[in-house]
């Protein structure tokens, strides 16, 4: 599958010291959006943070919480009434800003890294979102290029009703 955004987009878990040292040395990412519902500036010292852009995200991760899906085959069958039901709007909104984040850092062609506390849902989620916006694809091809960027992601039936209302919101412009 061509990505184009392939090399200015990561995934990630909480990062390391190291890792965020890696980051900026290697291929030299600039941005970070955060999402884990951890203040990274309360985890490392200032200097360790210097050179990095950071913007933070705060919202549960209801999503772990769903079943996990293997088959993408028949998403449509999946309401946004069960992530509306299982999330506060605070959260819903903090969600579909850091998806908006997301897609401003992408079409400036910025190197940006997002990370939540273990990489699983909530920044796979959000990546998700913001490549289907981008793309004007299937939930399918979306899911399927952040497998691909980050193995480790997993999306439940929370995600995909989550990706579902965010589409809607992204599209009709109502945030609640």
């Amino acid at each position: 599958m061509s990505y184009i955004y392939k090399d200015k987009l990561y995934i990630s878990s909480l990062p390391s010291l190291q890792e965020l040292e890696r980051y900026h040395s290697i291929v030299h990412l600039q941005h970070w959006i955060n999402v884990s519902g951890i203040d990274i500036h309360q985890i490392y010292p200032k200097p360790a943070l210097l050179g990095y852009s950071i913007s933070q995200f705060d919202f549960a991760d209801v999503f772990t919480n769903g079943k996990i899906l293997t088959d993408f085959s028949s998403l449509e069958q999946i309401s946004t009434h069960l992530y509306k039901r299982v999330s506060e709007l605070k959260h819903r909104r903090a969600f579909l800003e850091a998806v908006k984040a997301l897609i401003t850092q992408i079409e400036k062609y910025n190197t940006t890294g997002i990370f939540c506390h273990r990489g699983l849902a909530r920044s796979p989620l959000v990546a998700a979102a913001a490549l289907n916006h981008l793309h004007n694809e299937s939930l399918a091809q979306s899911i399927d290029r952040v497998q691909q960027l980050h193995s480790p992601a997993y999306f439940t039936d929370i995600s995909v009703s989550a990706l579902l209302w965010c589409k809607g919101q992204l599209n009709n412009g109502i945030s609640t």
